[in-house]
């Protein structure tokens, strides 16, 4: 009777555990085409962001990419920071018109701070950026960095 019993519990132990190996399967996320166009809006103004500064006696380049709903109503904003502090860099607002800098009066103290949430979130998670790759590894991680957004 103990042997039956070890054997039952046996077999219960697998089953368990085979099912809790089993996992959903993944949905495949793409991009589609009104995405590309935020995509395509931060690339074509690449000129513009994608620029080293001068800070502390040396020139630096983006080291770090992010795409963010910036206040959970769909307003899309990109962030790009340089290696000089962990949140050193610059976010942009972005719509179907292009790119434009995020300007906070003195009394946007809920903006800015969820700006600068974004800028840390981006030192933590954001996409490595390469400022001497060539155009099209510049727009595969752009699109990368969308996709990223997109399922996290």
């Amino acid at each position: 009777m103990k042997r039956f019993l070890a054997i039952v519990v046996s077999a219960l132990i697998i089953i368990g555990l085979c099912s809790c190996q089993s996992k959903p399967a993944k949905q495949e996320i793409t991009l589609t085409d009104s995405d590309m166009v935020y995509v395509d809006a931060v690339y074509k103004a690449i000129e513009h962001w994608d620029v080293s500064v001068f800070n502390s006696g040396q020139n630096w380049t983006v080291d770090k990419i992010a795409f963010y709903d910036f206040d959970g109503t769909n307003n899309l904003c990109f962030y790009k920071l340089y290696p000089v502090t962990d949140i050193y860099g610059t976010g942009y607002f972005v719509d179907k018109d292009g790119m434009h800098d995020m300007q906070f009066s003195v009394y946007d103290t809920n903006e800015k701070s969820r700006s600068m949430g974004w800028a840390a979130r981006t030192r933590a998670t954001g996409l490595d950026w390469n400022s001497n790759a060539t155009k099209e590894e510049k727009y595969k991680v752009l699109k990368d960095a969308f996709l990223y957004y997109k399922t996290h």
